[in-house]
């Protein structure tokens, strides 16, 4: 952990898992997306039966709305620009949240992104079994988007949890760089990558952990109809993820706690609007 220009930075030991949106291709074909590109999508296409699923299967308001705007909401225009909330994109997503929200349950996950039944569903990417088995079962024109970003990546990655810190008054400082050597270096992260829910830091491990013939999923899961397996796209998907912002959460919950008696019917549409806007104004002020 150190500081650069200022600003506080800190490496993780291990990876737990990467917040994603597994998507059929045929509905968009683009490597990423934005809010407004949802509206877009859902305009041009009559035969959807919702929008997002989450990883139990759960179509309804609350989580349509997070995997829309919620891990991405800290960066979003919506924060950044004053009267955000007031937008004519905002009110239209909640306006399409409540029109395309069915509180129900669906099984069959997978079909639904292989028929295009759904626009995306919410995958939790722990481990190179976890990524094949989704994609062999979604189907060819599968791919982990991401959620709509405003940083050109959708792909959330959520440590393990703590980071060692150091105290830049330290009298062993060696013997830090030796430790940091050590846990990433590559027979530590070799580990990690082999642990369960676990995932390395380190980009080049992927593939020497699946040459190294410790990852047999490779043979089992994880061919494509062509013989192939989806190494490179997963390695591509891992250099994708980014750290989400700290403040998506807390803001996302005053927006859904408002938002929610929109969508029961209890408050108008510029009611929740205007008390969105200012309690996120009041929630800002005081950061």
């Amino acid at each position: 952990m150190g500081t650069i220009d200022n600003h506080v930075f800190g490496l993780p030991f291990a990876i737990r898992d990467i917040d994603t949106l597994i998507i059929n291709r045929e509905l968009w074909q683009e490597n990423d997306w934005n809010y407004d590109d949802i509206l877009r999508v859902l305009k041009g296409t009559s035969d959807l039966q919702g929008v997002f699923l989450d990883v139990f299967g759960n179509d309804d308001a609350y989580h349509t709305l997070y995997l829309w705007i919620g891990q991405s909401l800290g960066d979003s225009s919506f924060v950044r620009d004053k009267q955000g909330f007031e937008s004519e994109s905002f009110r239209r997503i909640l306006e399409a949240v409540k029109l395309n929200s069915h509180d129900r349950r669906v099984t069959d996950v997978f079909d639904c992104i292989k028929n295009k039944e759904y626009l995306g569903m919410q995958m939790k990417i722990s481990d190179i079994m976890t990524f094949c088995i989704a994609y062999k079962r979604a189907g060819e024109e599968a791919k982990c988007i991401g959620v709509p970003a405003v940083n050109k990546s959708g792909n959330y990655l959520n440590e393990l949890g703590g980071i060692l810190v150091v105290n830049a008054t330290s009298v062993e400082k060696k013997g830090v760089q030796e430790l940091a050597r050590y846990l990433f270096g590559e027979d530590v992260q070799m580990k990690v990558e082999t642990a369960d829910n676990m995932l390395s830091v380190r980009d080049d491990i992927p593939a020497k952990y699946v040459k190294s013939g410790e990852g047999p999923v490779i043979e089992i899961n994880g061919r494509q109809e062509n013989g192939s397996s989806y190494l490179d796209e997963y390695i591509e998907f891992l250099k994708s993820a980014i750290p989400a912002n700290d403040l998506s959460e807390p803001l996302f919950e005053i927006v859904w706690e408002e938002a929610e008696s929109y969508f029961g019917g209890d408050k108008s549409l510029d009611a929740v609007i205007d008390v969105i806007q200012k309690r996120i104004d009041l929630f800002q002020s005081e950061q």
